[in-house]
């Protein structure tokens, strides 16, 4: 039942970016309107998405316990996927700016823009959204220290601290407060704020959209090493990365809820982070790379995440 859920949900995703390119194509959506929903989605829909979800939950110690053990098991998951990639850069004898991306794009993934409305749509209570959300502060916490220096490496203390703090870590903080103290917002406020919150699912993939549509897909179809970063990040090592949450649980006792247990695993093998094409740009890296990674691994997570779920299941 919920493996036709995750289907479900990608397909109605998948349309919705099908949207997009075709509001690209008829020029509906132009180059000023996409940098706009971009924009839109982290600065305003997200955060209010994050706080709202998360302060209307109910606090319990279980809760608040596999919320720590999923931060811990994140950065465990960003370390494979990181040594995943080290190993196929030099198997496939890439360097310098093909190297970085191919890196980042394998250890980063597009949580927030396809594993937020996913995880949401999987788990309607609130729990899925609330792991999504610790998963994102630890990818952060790694992306905009570890990733900004990859890209610039003269890239200063106080840069790395601004890009850290932004609206949705500063979001999800409040949401933690609130829920702690049990403050709930009145039913005004909480319908205006949650239904624009909402919107995110529709806004991010409208933005994925327009960025798949300005690529060729001949040229996307025949960039290999996106085929080998997709079997990497989003097969391989959610594999290996089941396995070894098994294995300390049977030598440490460190359980999960099954909740926790597959955001945690699903959102390490989502496809590639649509942030890493800015940045690629921002930082006159590999844009063409990083646009066809994404691309390709996009499409293939029709397909993967499914497989992983399945994979969560029977494992």
């Amino acid at each position: 039942m919920q493996i036709q859920v995750i289907v479900n949900q990608i397909l109605i995703l998948s349309l919705i970016t099908l949207i997009g390119i075709i509001g690209v194509k008829i020029k509906i959506i132009t180059f000023q309107v996409k940098d706009s929903l971009a924009k839109l989605v982290f600065n305003i829909t997200l955060p209010l998405l994050i706080f709202t979800t998360v302060s209307s939950m109910e606090f319990s110690g279980e809760l608040f316990r596999d919320g720590l053990i999923v931060f811990v098991y994140a950065f465990l998951a960003l370390i494979l996927l990181y040594a995943a990639a080290i190993v196929s850069c030099r198997f496939m004898g890439l360097k310098d700016q093909k190297r970085i991306v191919h890196i980042l794009h394998t250890m980063f993934g597009n949580i927030v823009f396809l594993g937020f409305p996913l995880f949401n749509a999987l788990y309607p209570g609130g729990k899925g959204l609330f792991y999504a959300a610790i998963y994102q502060l630890a990818q952060d916490s790694i992306m905009w220290t570890f990733g900004i220096m990859m890209f610039n490496k003269n890239a200063g203390r106080k840069e790395l601290i601004r890009h850290l703090v932004n609206p949705n870590t500063i979001s999800f903080g409040l949401g933690i407060l609130a829920m702690s103290i049990g403050f709930k917002l009145p039913y005004v406020f909480d319908k205006a704020l949650s239904g624009l919150g909402h919107t995110t699912i529709f806004l991010s993939m409208l933005y994925i959209g327009s960025i798949l549509a300005g690529s060729s897909l001949k040229e996307l179809v025949r960039y290999k090493y996106a085929y080998v970063l997709s079997l990497n990040k989003m097969v391989v090592v959610p594999f290996l990365f089941i396995l070894l949450i098994q294995l300390i649980n049977r030598i440490l006792g460190i359980s999960l809820s099954e909740e926790a247990k597959t955001v945690l695993i699903m959102q390490a093998a989502t496809p590639c982070m649509a942030t890493i094409v800015v940045l690629a740009k921002q930082f006159n890296s590999d844009t063409q790379q990083a646009t066809n990674n994404m691309f390709t691994t996009t499409i293939i997570s029709i397909f993967s995440l499914p497989f992983v779920y399945w994979l969560i299941q029977i494992l």
